[in-house]
């Protein structure tokens, strides 16, 4: 096992850098360097914190009380129909209200067919459908775009709910 005096140690620590006031002063101007990037980053970051606490980013609506809320519209206003294979197509934020797009399976029910009042309405709303709607056993795949609309006590609404349905809002 080799011994180190003295002579062998002192060049192993001018490796190391100065020592004395010279290492001092120099670790000194090291630390400030340091602090010189690192406060003004640290700023930036508590900033952006502070912003992030006050700033809300706009959030995406809970899509599936949106979809439950549409398919209780349909089933409200067109009790002729059934929907199914429902589900969101598109999604757009205008100011504080959301516009969805919803593609859905739709068909007749039963005995619907028979009124020629419920199918003269039924093609009035479905007009790209047509008589598919009202043969057993075919549907038809139709796109619709709701406007869901902020409303005090019940989050977002469908438009026509508040416009045409206000009886509908206890519901939901």
């Amino acid at each position: 096992m080799p011994s180190n005096t003295p002579a062998e140690i002192t060049p192993l620590l001018s490796q190391l850098g100065p020592s004395g006031p010279e290492g001092l002063r120099r670790c000194a101007r090291n630390v400030s360097t340091r602090w010189k990037i690192l406060l003004p980053l640290s700023v930036c970051f508590l900033l952006a914190g502070l912003a992030g606490l006050f700033l809300r980013p706009d959030r995406r609506p809970d899509l599936p009380l949106l979809q439950k809320r549409f398919e209780l519209l349909m089933t409200w206003t067109l009790p002729e129909i059934h929907c199914d294979d429902m589900h969101l197509s598109g999604l757009h934020k205008q100011g504080k209200e959301w516009l969805a797009t919803y593609r859905f399976v739709v068909y007749a029910t039963q005995g619907s067919e028979a009124s020629p009042v419920i199918r003269a309405r039924l093609k009035r709303r479905f007009p790209e459908c047509g008589e598919l709607l009202f043969q057993t056993g075919k549907a038809c795949t139709v796109e619709e775009r709701v406007r869901f609309v902020p409303v005090q006590q019940h989050g977002l609404v469908p438009e026509k709910v508040v416009l045409d349905y206000p009886e509908l809002l206890s519901q939901m």
